[in-house]
C-alpha cells in the first residue's frame, strides 16, 4: 500500500524529525514530503491525490493543526478510501475528537516509532488489532513509552538539505520536572539514547554540511556528566560556522560546566535556551515549578561575563497567580540580564 508521511513546518528552515524517525524505524517503503504553513493547501492536496497514496500519516502540532483540519476534510472528500493516520502532540491528548469530527482512521498518541510500524503490519496483512499507543473509533491501545531508546534506528541518514536547514537531535526523552503547562511533565522519568551513536550522528551530519543544530532534550543538563561529554565532543570537532542550541534548566546548571565552556568553547558555538517563565514564586508554585531565582540569575550572569555562549531567555505570560504588575517585574528582572 503506497504510503506517505506528511510534515507541515512553521518555516522552510525547519525539518520534521518525527516523520524521519517513523521512516527509519519501519520495514515498509514510506515516502516523505515537507511543506510549510505558507504553502497553498491545494498544492498539498494535489500532490497526495495525484500520486495515488493509499495511506497518509500527518505530523500534527500547534502551528499546523488548523491547516491539518482543512486538509482532512478536503482529502476525505477527494478520496474517501484514503487511510489517514494522525500523530504528534496536538492530537495525542484528544484523539477521539479527530476520529469523530474529521474522519481520521487512526491516531498514534505519544511515541510512534514502534506503533507506526505495527500499524503498517496490520494494514498490509490484517489480523487482530493489538497496538500500544493507537486509538481508533472502537479501539484504544495501552499507553506505553519506548523503554530502550538505544534500539531505535537513527533518522539522520535519510536525504536532507543539511546546509540550509536546522538539524534536530535528541539525546534524551522526558523531563525530571513536573511543570503543569508542559507535555513533557507527563513522562515520569528521563530516558537516554546511546551517547556514542549521538556523537557518530553529529560527525556524519557535519560531513554532510549541517551547521545549525538544535537539541530537543527538554532539559539537556539533566545529567551533567553526559552534557559536558557532548559539549567537549562538539568543541573537539568544531567546524567554522557551526551553532548548537540546547534547552537548559538554568538554576541546576553546574558552575564547572559554565567555566569549562567559557574557557574552551569558540564564541557563538553554543546557544542556551533557558526557560525562566516567571520570577514570581507564587506563579511558579501554582504550576508545580521549583526555581531558585538567585542561583538562576548568578548562572546567567556567569554565562554573560565572557560573552561566549548566546542566550535565549523564555517567559510565559498568563500563568496562574501572575498579574500585569508581577509580569512587568519578571520582564524587567530578565531584560536586565
Amino acid at each position: 500500500m503506497k504510503t506517505l508521511l506528511l510534515a507541515i513546518n512553521a518555516k522552510y528552515i525547519h525539518t520534521n524529525l518525527a516523520i524521519r524517525l517513523l521512516k527509519a524505524n519501519t520495514k515498509y517503503q514510506v515516502d516523505l514530503i515537507e511543506y510549510t504553513i505558507k504553502d497553498d493547501i491545494s498544492n498539498i492536496i494535489d500532490y497526495i491525490i495525484s500520486n495515488k497514496y493509499q495511506i497518509l500519516g500527518i505530523s500534527s502540532y500547534i502551528w499546523n493543526i488548523e491547516i491539518v483540519k482543512k486538509l482532512l476534510i478536503a482529502l476525505k472528500q477527494a478520496n474517501p478510501s484514503l487511510i489517514i493516520i494522525l500523530g504528534g502532540p496536538e492530537v495525542s491528548y484528544d484523539a477521539i475528537e479527530y476520529i469523530n469530527n474529521y474522519q481520521v482512521d487512526y491516531v498514534i498518541v505519544n511515541e510512534g516509532e514502534i506503533a507506526f510500524n505495527q500499524l503498517l503490519d496490520y494494514l498490509h496483512h490484517g489480523g487482530e488489532l493489538n497496538i500500544n499507543n493507537l486509538v481508533t473509533k472502537n479501539y484504544q491501545g495501552k499507553l506505553e513509552e519506548i523503554k530502550d531508546l538505544t534500539k531505535l534506528a537513527s533518522p539522520h541518514y535519510l536525504p536532507n538539505e543539511y546546509q540550509s536547514r536546522i538539524t534536530y537531535i535528541e539525546t534524551t526523552r522526558g523531563c525530571p520536572f513536573n511543570c503543569a503547562y508542559c507535555l513533557a511533565s507527563l513522562e515520569k522519568h528521563v530516558r537516554f539514547f546511546d551517547i556514542n551513536k549521538v556523537k557518530a550522528d553529529i560527525i556524519y551530519l557535519q560531513n554532510q554540511g549541517a551547521r545549525t543544530f538544535k537539541f530537543l532534550d527538554r532539559t539537556f543538563n539533566t545529567n551533567p556528566k553526559s552534557a559536558i561529554a557532548i559539549f567537549a565532543f562538539i568543541i573537539a570537532n568544531y567546524k567554522a560556522g557551526s551553532s548548537f542550541q540546547f534547552e537548559i534548566t538554568g538554576d541546576i546548571l553546574h558552575r564547572d560546566i559554565i567555566d569549562y565552556l567559557n574557557n574552551n568553547a569558540p564564541k557563538n558555538l553554543f546557544r542556551f535556551e533557558i526557560g525562566i517563565q516567571s520570577t514570581n514564586l507564587a506563579a511558579n508554585l501554582a504550576v508545580d515549578r521549583i526555581q531558585d531565582n538567585q542561583k538562576l540569575f548568578n548562572n546567567i550572569k556567569a554565562i554573560q561575563d565572557k560573552s561566549i555562549i548566546d542566550l535565549h531567555l523564555d517567559l510565559i505570560a498568563g500563568l496562574p497567580e501572575e498579574d500585569i504588575h508581577s509580569f512587568e517585574n519578571t520582564f524587567n528582572e530578565v531584560i536586565s540580564l
